[in-house]
Formats: C-alpha cells, structure tokens, sequence
C-alpha cells in the first residue's frame, strides 16, 4: 500500500490510531469512514463506502482485524470495484515476555484458588 491512496473504514474505539497506522506503513489516507464502536455494517454502507473510494480515486478499502468479520457476507462474495484489504497488527515483545508471563502465571494462580 505505500504510495497508494486509500479509504480506511472502521468501528472502533481509536479510529484515529489505525488511520496512523495506515500513515506509518506509507499509505495514502484520502477519506476516512467512521461508524461507532461496536457497529455492525449493513450492505448498503459498505457500498456507500465503497462508492466513496471509486469517486476519490482511491486504491483499495482497508479496515482492521476485528472490523472485517462485521463485513457482510454478501458483500465480500460480490463482485467490488476495488479490494478491501485487512490491517493485521502483531505484538512482539522484544524484551520482558517471560517476566509478563510469569506475571499472568502469578495472577492466575491467584484467582484460581480464591
């Protein structure tokens, strides 16, 4: 996606964190479609979406991980005028994953014989 323009949609808490994301990898955010948290998407807006890309020039749709299985089936087996790409985010501790682990180990334990 570096270099290309793009249309984030999302329905998450910290939408603005994802389009930095977007930004970070190099995309080029030219709209942004936000709904509330939580929102589950119907046909119609993710074709509203979609025309939004195709008036703007956009490259592709991008939304996140936990946004994409609220996507209707109907629309992801119909025929699109642009791809709709998922951003998956990973968390690799570098340094300190024992010692969380350990932590998580210690709390369990805990509560498991509370």
């Amino acid at each position: 996606m570096r270099g290309k323009g793009v249309v984030a949609f999302s329905a998450i808490g910290n939408p603005s964190s994802f389009e930095q994301t977007l930004h970070d990898v190099g995309a080029k955010l030219v709209d942004s479609v936000r709904f509330p948290d939580h929102h589950d998407y119907t046909m119609a807006e993710m074709q509203s979406v979609m025309q939004t890309a195709v008036d703007k020039g956009a490259y592709a749709l991008v939304t996140t991980d936990k946004d994409a299985v609220k996507i209707p089936s109907e629309f992801i087996h119909s025929e699109r005028q642009l791809p709709v790409y998922v951003l998956s985010i990973e968390v690799l501790f570098v340094e300190g994953s024992q010692d969380l682990m350990d932590l998580i180990n210690r709390i369990a334990n805990r509560e498991g014989h509370g």
